[in-house]
C-alpha cells in the first residue's frame, strides 16, 4: 500500500501499537507532533489521521485538523469514554476507545476506502454538471445539418450525397419528403438531368427511386 497515514498520539503506549498495527499492513507512518501541526499547510499524500486524545483540552488539534482539510478522515484514539463519545458528536469518522492493532487497521481501511468512494462521488457530480450546462443539440437537427452539408458538397446530388453519407439512395429521398425537409427540398435539391426543384416531382417519381 501507498497511503501515508498521519499520526498524532502522545500516549507512547498508544502510539506503538499504533505504529506498529499500519506498519505491518503496508501503510507508511508518519508521525507529526501537535505542536508542529499548526505549521501544515497541506495534507496532500495524507489518506487519514490518527489522532489520540487524553484531555478535552486537546480537542483544538482536531478544529487545526479540520481547518487545513476539512475532508481528511480522523480516527481519534483514546482510553476515555468521555472523550470517545465527544469525539462522535463532534463528527470524527470513527473513534477506537481502548486502541488494539486489529481495530487500528481496520478503521484505518474504512477510512481510505470512504475518502476514495467520496472523491470519486465529488468527481463524478462535477462531470454530471458539466454535461447538463452543456448545449444538447437535437439529433433531427444533426441529421439536417449533415444532408444538408452532404447536398452542398455535391450540389445538390441526391445520389452522391447518400453515397457521402453512407446510406442508400432511397434512404435519403424518405428523408427529404418529410415536413421538416421542405425548404431544403424547395430551395436546394435538384433532380439530376432536370433544373425542377425536387418539391415539385410527382410522389410517383419519388416511389420509382430504388
Amino acid at each position: 500500500m501507498s497511503n501515508t497515514i498521519a499520526v498524532i498520539v502522545d500516549d507512547n503506549s498508544i502510539r506503538q501499537i499504533v505504529n506498529a498495527a499500519l506498519s505491518d499492513a503496508g501503510y507508511a507512518v508518519l508521525e507529526m507532533e501537535a505542536r508542529g501541526l499548526q505549521m501544515q499547510d497541506s495534507t496532500h499524500g495524507i489518506a487519514a489521521v490518527c489522532l489520540g486524545i487524553d484531555d478535552a483540552a486537546r480537542f483544538d488539534l482536531l478544529q487545526q485538523i479540520r481547518a487545513i482539510d476539512a475532508k481528511l478522515p480522523v480516527i481519534v484514539l483514546t482510553n476515555h469514554d468521555d472523550i470517545a463519545e465527544r469525539a462522535l458528536r463532534e463528527g470524527v469518522y470513527d473513534v477506537i476507545a481502548r486502541p488494539t492493532a486489529q481495530r487500528v487497521r481496520h478503521a484505518v481501511s474504512r477510512a481510505i476506502q470512504h475518502n476514495e468512494l467520496v472523491g470519486h462521488v465529488s468527481e463524478l457530480q462535477s462531470r454530471l454538471a458539466q454535461y447538463e450546462s452543456a448545449t444538447v443539440v437535437p439529433m433531427r437537427d444533426l441529421e439536417r445539418t449533415a444532408i444538408e452539408r452532404a447536398l452542398r458538397a455535391t450540389r445538390g446530388s441526391v445520389t452522391k450525397a447518400a453515397k457521402l453519407l453512407g446510406i442508400g439512395r432511397a434512404t435519403l429521398y424518405r428523408r427529404l419528403a418529410s415536413p421538416d425537409m421542405a425548404d431544403i427540398r424547395a430551395g436546394r435539391i435538384t433532380q439530376p438531368g432536370t433544373s425542377a426543384p425536387m418539391s415539385s416531382l410527382s410522389q410517383a417519381t419519388m416511389a420509382r427511386e430504388p
